[in-house]
């Protein structure tokens, strides 16, 4: 119960296709202030490893979307990609990292609206990560360690303290 012991700036939501997970998160989120950073349809792994009866891809979109939808009338949402569990987002190329958050940009975005904000899975970037940020009009980079060398100037900082995963929540 991670939350009760100092204030969760941010939420990162990755189990909310088990219902009781999302129950729990959206009680949260209508008691407490705290931004939702929620990951892409494509990435099912992160659903899997805490419910794996999804079967059918649509439905899953669906309900991600229509949770998505609910959460944001609650809680700022922004983005939190990964790649698979094995991987981390700087083993990609400048370009296929543009297209993996051009993609879940579209999908989250289509849910809540204009996001702006992101969280890379793992806390793991690279140049080519706040490049692609920065081509998609994503403004504010949430990140554990200090500022990177290069850093353009249309992109903010936000150092994440206190964070906490969905299904961390009791």
């Amino acid at each position: 119960m991670l939350q009760r012991f100092w204030p969760v700036e941010e939420i990162h939501v990755e189990a909310i296709a088990n219902n009781h997970i999302f129950d729990k998160l959206l009680e949260y989120v209508q008691n407490h202030r705290v931004m939702c950073l929620v990951i892409g349809a494509d990435e099912p792994w992160c659903e899997k490893r805490i419910n794996a009866n999804w079967l059918d891809i649509e439905k899953y979109r669906d309900d991600l979307s229509r949770k998505y939808s609910v959460l944001s009338n609650y809680a700022k949402i922004g983005l939190h990609v990964h790649l698979y569990h094995k991987y981390s987002l700087t083993k990609m190329s400048f370009k296929d990292q543009l297209e993996k958050i051009a993609e879940t940009k579209r999908f989250v975005e289509s849910a809540c609206g204009r996001v702006v904000d992101f969280a890379p899975g793992w806390w793991n970037y690279d140049l080519d990560t706040l490049k692609a940020c920065e081509v998609l009009g994503l403004t504010r980079f949430h990140c554990r360690t200090k500022l990177p060398v290069w850093w353009s100037p249309k992109i903010a900082y936000v150092h994440v303290h206190r964070w906490i995963h969905d299904f961390d929540l009791k």
